[in-house]
């Protein structure tokens, strides 16, 4: 593949792949006890002062956000920028959709199952998640979590170019926007304040990144104590500002310990294989955790732990199988061909007219 003039080598972050194998993890135990009834025994369901699926989309929020800066502290293709990211996420995302959505296909005898087929468009732009709020549509992997990425993706340029001329200005407008939508939710719809809540975090994460705070030492001893309080003791606030709180301070404490695991070659290559799957494991896990639960309907403590550890091998070995499949597609002669002559034919002129750009 030719490879960009533009394009930079970054230093590797090892305790990036620990927090988003332990954020990925997470994810999957929460919804497990989601479709659980309410006889049975909850793991990471929720903490003293919140639910943990929504610290974790935290943790996943500010990682991407914080490694997406990592690696792009500066555009210098619109066009290679946007291919990548749809490289990374298509691709998956329409085998793992096209194999639950034949499915369905297949047991309901129809094609628009759902007798709506406009609103399969969402799916084939990955926000039918995002948009589900909005009524009933072809919605089957990826939640919610997904659209919003793809919208932040697109808004990338926009917010990198604020992030590198305001700096730290930037967050006393994500904490105004933050406390602004938690007291009010007056941005006027479901969509806005899920992008001033949510994006915030990604954008916090740009900052952290770009400061190089994740590996200060002072900032992991006070997450650990903050980490403590919130995770076990009542805290008198908001549920919302709980979330933020310890998922921030627990991607200082899970980077650090990450950057400690990484020292040890053979955990380092596990975490690193394992944190290749996450995407694909998310992609998946929703449908697998709700499948084993409906057909096993596990309440005990025993049942319940089989039940993750199932779940998290089947997700695994389909995401392995996923990306087996999407590196063969990109592998074959028309996909390279394709990448040859419509997006790295023209990076080099990208670069200037990228940097002519306010």
């Amino acid at each position: 593949m030719q490879i960009s003039q533009c394009t930079i080598i970054k230093e590797r972050l090892l305790g990036v792949n620990f927090v988003r194998v332990i954020a990925a993890l997470g994810i999957i135990i929460y919804h497990i006890s989601c479709y659980t009834g309410s006889d049975a025994v909850k793991v990471l369901y929720k903490y003293e002062n919140g639910t943990f699926g929504n610290m974790f989309t935290m943790v996943f929020l500010l990682i991407s956000g914080g490694v997406l800066y990592h690696n792009y502290p500066k555009i210098t293709s619109l066009r290679e920028f946007f291919y990548k990211r749809w490289k990374s996420i298509f691709p998956s995302f329409y085998i793992v959709f096209s194999c639950f959505y034949i499915k369905n296909v297949l047991e309901r005898g129809s094609l628009f199952y759902y007798g709506r087929p406009t609103s399969i468009l969402l799916s084939i732009f990955g926000l039918d998640g995002f948009f589900n709020y909005a009524g009933a549509n072809y919605y089957l992997v990826g939640e919610w979590f997904l659209g919003a990425i793809i919208i932040l993706y697109i808004l990338y340029p926009l917010i990198l170019k604020g992030v590198n001329k305001t700096g730290w200005l930037t967050i006393f407008i994500l904490i105004a926007l933050c406390v602004w939508k938690v007291e009010t939710y007056t941005f006027g719809s479901v969509v806005l304040n899920r992008l001033a809540y949510y994006g915030g975090c990604f954008v916090l994460g740009m900052l952290i990144f770009k400061y190089k705070l994740y590996g200060n030492k002072i900032l992991v001893a006070i997450s650990v104590v903050v980490s403590a309080v919130f995770l076990f003791i009542k805290v008198n606030i908001s549920n919302a500002y709980s979330d933020y709180i310890l998922g921030v301070s627990l991607f200082f404490v899970m980077y650090a310990l990450g950057e400690l695991l990484a020292k040890v070659s053979v955990l380092n290559d596990m975490i690193s294989f394992i944190s290749g799957l996450t995407f694909p494991m998310f992609l998946v896990q929703n449908q697998i955790s709700m499948y084993l639960v409906n057909r096993y309907t596990p309440t005990s403590l025993t049942a319940i732990i089989k039940t993750i550890f199932i779940s998290v091998v089947l997700c695994a070995v389909s995401a392995w199988c996923t990306k087996v499949v999407v590196n063969a597609i990109t592998h074959t002669k028309w996909f390279s061909y394709l990448e040859k002559h419509l997006i790295y034919r023209t990076v080099e002129k990208g670069c200037k007219i990228w940097d002519r750009l306010p």
